[in-house]
């Protein structure tokens, strides 16, 4: 299973060891869900619908926005869920089918062009719907450099909202050393990417 996590990441794990060595104590920026984007339901146990196409450039939340001088609003949903080695903005939508709640296939496309697709169960423990979302757990990556050690855990959780598109909760679980003095950093952060069947929902 392919999850995104390009060095952009691994920068800011590093920026925020940094600062939290400063504090010495742990960080956890939890970025709050958009008060202006639609709401939906996580039912914790059940595997929502997540079914629909949906653009492959997406939304980060206001405030994160500002914080990244808006560098994070090109998130790509194909690069985060199946093909990072996919240029930003090569793909121009994602469709997902899920025709029963344990089974999901996801298909990037490039107008009518199929660039890139992958299958994805629960029986072969690829995700989970314990926290009421679609949840991947990717594997484990470290980085080194500049005297800090960086790990980071990715974790991506999909539901769909009351108006049909997809919500995307990544959270980065990162440890490390910063010149030999432990330090964690956990990061979450929220995209929507708008659905193209809106109207079908």
């Amino acid at each position: 299973m392919t999850h995104n996590s390009h060095k952009m990441k691994f920068l800011t794990i590093r920026i925020q060891l940094a600062f939290v060595l400063i504090l010495f104590t742990g960080c956890v920026l939890k970025e709050p869900y958009p008060k202006n984007w639609s709401d939906f339901n996580a039912v914790k146990g059940i595997c929502p619908n997540i079914s629909g196409s949906y653009a492959d450039e997406g939304w980060v939340s206001l405030s994160e926005s500002k914080k990244t001088g808006g560098a994070w609003h090109k998130a790509s949903l194909s690069r985060t869920l199946i093909a990072k080695e996919l240029e930003i903005g090569e793909a121009s939508h994602v469709e997902i089918f899920q025709e029963n709640p344990n089974d999901i296939k996801v298909i990037a496309f490039s107008g009518n062009e199929i660039l890139v697709e992958q299958l994805f169960s629960v029986e072969e423990q690829d995700f989970s719907c314990e926290s009421g979302y679609i949840e991947f757990i990717g594997e484990r990556e470290c980085e080194t450099a500049d005297g800090v050690m960086a790990c980071a855990t990715p974790e991506t959780h999909l539901i769909r909202n009351n108006r049909g598109d997809l919500i995307v909760k990544t959270n980065s679980r990162g440890f490390g050393l910063v010149y030999l003095i432990p330090v964690y950093v956990s990061q979450w952060l929220w995209y929507r990417f708008e659905s193209s069947s809106v109207d079908e929902i």
